[in-house]
């Protein structure tokens, strides 16, 4: 069995859920970077490349690109960026829409918050039709994007699970990882709930999106 057992008295999806979310959820920030990152020079243009490159804040790429949607006082940058994209909409839109969620630990909580019942929902959403499937014997109209759903989180799961235990030399246990990867979300969580209205800055950016 892939997850720690279940307890009786709480639904099973649920604590399937409970368990898989933590697994979505760490290094989330990292993936949203690396995905505008992707985009960015998917959109080949140089000039936002170099801009990346000049940021003061961050030691990779990735950490860049969320200084520069993350932090107010790289708002001139993120200007030259829409006015780079100024006809490539979907990319303009996508700087402005992270800029929203990672400006500040309330929105960043409210972020995760809402990935997570979006994974939630999504999980339900499977095990519903897996039963009506069974019952049924039919296939559904919708089930590809489904499998689609369950491979992302099954390949997420199996990712996270081979780096820890190769970072721990094998000395640890599934059950481990998933307790420490679920002790590692609730406080990042906690850490944003106490930081309330306070704003990414150059000295605290990381802690609020990292959670350390």
């Amino acid at each position: 069995m892939l997850f720690p057992s279940y307890e009786g008295g709480e639904d099973k999806v649920l604590q399937i859920a409970n368990s898989i979310i933590p697994f979505t959820t760490t290094k989330y920030a990292a993936k949203l970077g690396a995905d505008l990152y992707f985009a960015i020079r998917k959109a080949n243009k140089k000039e936002a490349l170099e801009i990346i490159r000049n940021v003061e804040e961050g030691s990779n790429t990735i950490e860049k690109c969320l200084a520069i949607v993350a932090i107010d006082g790289n708002k001139d940058k993120r200007e030259e960026l829409y006015r780079i994209y100024d006809e490539h909409i979907l990319l303009k839109n996508r700087i402005y829409d992270l800029k929203t969620k990672l400006e500040s630990a309330n929105m960043i909580r409210e972020m995760i918050i809402k990935h997570n019942r979006r994974v939630l929902w999504q999980i339900q959403r499977i095990y519903r039709t897996r039963n009506l499937i069974i019952h049924s014997g039919k296939s559904l109209p919708f089930i590809n994007a489904l499998v689609e759903n369950v491979h992302s989180y099954l390949d997420r799961v199996l990712d996270i699970l081979m780096e820890e235990t190769s970072r721990s030399d094998g000395q640890t246990s599934i059950d481990q990882i998933c307790a420490q990867l679920k002790l590692q979300h609730d406080s990042h969580l906690n850490l944003l709930r106490k930081a309330k209205r306070e704003y990414c800055a150059k000295d605290n950016y990381k802690k609020l999106l990292f959670g350390n």
